[in-house]
């Protein structure tokens, strides 16, 4: 009898036991995979500076490396005539001339001047461009624009 005591006591001890909620400590977490955080927004190009410039207006300027704008308003009908000029054996750099999204280049040596012509209404507002036509190793080369009607 003192053995069966003895096992009911072992028995309820251990029913007691499974009856305890479990005390676990939790896991630590596993590594997680390491997410690099997003890369910043690219800045705003700059704004695009359009110049106003008069008919027969001799404008001197430099690319410094970017397209420059210019905006001409033709005084009468006709037939624009834009004439860009540079000194390419000093700055080793070939320039490109753009009158109403047509491009004009200089065909072969001595490369310039670049004379880009156009037909002009009256009042109407032109965008002559000047950018680099290759690569430009001193992006501060000065140029000579002029504009003239026939």
């Amino acid at each position: 009898m003192t053995r069966t005591v003895a096992l009911l006591i072992a028995l309820l001890g251990a029913a007691a036991c499974d009856a305890e909620p479990e005390r676990r400590f939790p896991s630590p977490p596993g590594p997680s995979p390491f997410v690099p955080p997003p890369p910043p927004p690219a800045p705003p190009p700059p704004p695009v500076v359009v110049r106003s410039i008069t008919l027969g207006e001799v404008v001197n300027d430099r690319t410094k490396g970017d397209e420059r704008h210019f905006m001409l308003t033709a005084p009468s009908a006709g037939t624009l005539i834009t004439t860009l000029t540079w000194d390419p054996d000093w700055t080793s750099t070939l320039l490109k001339l753009r009158v109403k999204d047509v491009e004009s280049t200089g065909l072969c040596c001595p490369w310039s001047p670049v004379v880009g012509r156009s037909p002009a209404a009256r009042g109407e507002q032109i965008l002559i461009v000047v950018s680099v036509g290759g690569s430009d190793w001193i992006p501060d080369d000065p140029f000579v624009l002029t504009t003239a009607m026939e």
